[in-house]
């Protein structure tokens, strides 16, 4: 796994404020044309649909930065922000890795544990068929105290998060995680 450039919590947030803005202003922008295309013509449902995915986009990076906030306070809260190291990846959505510990948000709860203290990964494909057809590639990570976490590694559905295999760079951080075949 290529790792970009090392970075802080504070830049995440500074990058999740700024998009908030830009998500705000340039679909604001896009979605006055609209309305005002929309009432030269009398069509509105082209209208309304933009503006339910505009609403949609714009609540997604609120949820991003609001997870960077929640994590950062409990970093610092648990005083581990001088323990993390620099952040070598961000999904852009739900967990953090950095050089000495994974940071994931589960259903608004941080959990942060030391690449040591994973035991065992297992990789998944699930096909769905039906009206949302769709595939997904899940990571199954497995704790020595039994917990499991489910990372997405790749979808064929758009998803605003960052979509990467990051099972060697598991692997570089702790060679003794047993690699499970489903």
């Amino acid at each position: 796994m290529k790792i970009k450039k090392p970075r802080t919590i504070d830049s995440y947030i500074t990058e999740a404020k700024i998009d908030i803005f830009i998500y705000f202003f340039v679909y604001g922008f896009l979605l006055s044309i609209l309305f005002y295309l929309s009432y030269k013509v009398l069509f509105y449902p082209f209208f309304v649909i933009f503006l339910l995915w505009f609403l949609f986009a714009w609540m997604k990076r609120i949820q991003i930065y609001y997870h960077i906030i929640i994590v950062k306070r409990y970093l610092a809260s648990h005083h581990l922000l001088d323990k993390l190291g620099d952040i070598l990846f961000w999904n852009n959505d739900c967990y953090f890795l950095t050089e000495n510990y994974f940071i994931i948000v589960v259903k608004g709860q941080i959990e942060v544990f030391s690449y040591q203290d994973i035991s065992s990964i297992r990789k998944e494909t699930h096909s769905f068929l039906g009206r949302n057809s769709h595939m997904d590639e899940n990571l199954f990570i497995t704790l020595k105290n039994e917990k499991q976490y489910q990372i997405l590694l790749s979808s064929t559905l758009l998803t605003i998060e960052i979509q990467k295999d990051i099972t060697e760079f598991l692997l570089e951080k702790n060679p003794h995680i047993k690699v499970e075949q489903k």
